[in-house]
């Protein structure tokens, strides 16, 4: 099957420079350069690591960031008949540092659909990413993944996107996901994140998982 990733352009032009970017003026995990964001720029960095149609037929991608900055994505998927006519369509919004993945999935997937697409679209940052601030731990107990993130920043965090996804092989079959918030400074979260299943609920069996997260403030 075709798979193709469609980087689309901001509308237009340079918006804002360094001073409009909240208290963490100078931090290089916005990206923001003496010439302003550039959503073209940016999206050229960003790039569809892995992706593939899990057993509940959700579609899962995990995106790339290697900007040296974090950003903040939109991401989209098209679905189309054998005809090329587009089914609809499905959104997630990822917040990636600088050098590092984010996972997401797709639950509005239409059973008829031929081939798909992904479009990336890259914002103005109103977010500072903590990612590299925060200690990750999993658990696999045999009922479901334990996934516990430590607060390291020096600060409290509004949010942390938990996602894994599990594997047969090389094979994505399965995508879990939680969010934490008001994770304060030192203090830990536990997202439980349960197995993999079909789209009957069937439980599927996974020889390895990944585990991403994503921890950010809103800031402007």
């Amino acid at each position: 099957m075709r798979k193709k990733l469609v980087r689309a352009i901001l509308c237009g032009f340079l918006v804002f420079g360094l001073a409009g970017c909240g208290n963490d003026t100078g931090s290089d995990n916005k990206p923001i350069s003496d010439d302003g964001f550039n959503a073209e720029k940016v999206e050229k960095n960003i790039t569809v690591s892995a992706e593939g149609m899990a057993a509940d037929k959700t579609l899962v991608a995990i995106v790339k960031n290697d900007n040296n900055s974090a950003v903040e994505l939109e991401v989209e998927a098209v679905f189309y008949d054998v005809d090329g006519n587009s089914l609809g369509s499905d959104t997630s919004y990822l917040y990636i540092n600088k050098n590092q993945e984010m996972a997401c999935d797709f639950y509005n997937v239409p059973e008829n659909y031929n081939d798909y697409e992904i479009n990336i679209k890259a914002s103005e940052p109103i977010y500072t990413n903590y990612s590299d601030k925060v200690e990750i731990k999993d658990n696999d107990t045999g009922e479901q993944l334990a996934v516990q993130v430590t607060n390291n920043a020096g600060k409290d965090i509004d949010s942390v996107d938990v996602a894994v996804v599990f594997y047969q092989g090389d094979k994505i079959v399965g995508f879990g996901s939680d969010l934490a918030t008001d994770l304060r400074e030192g203090q830990t979260s536990t997202s439980n994140i349960y197995y993999p299943y079909d789209e009957n609920y069937d439980d599927i069996t996974y020889d390895s998982y990944k585990v991403f997260v994503s921890a950010y403030n809103l800031e402007i």
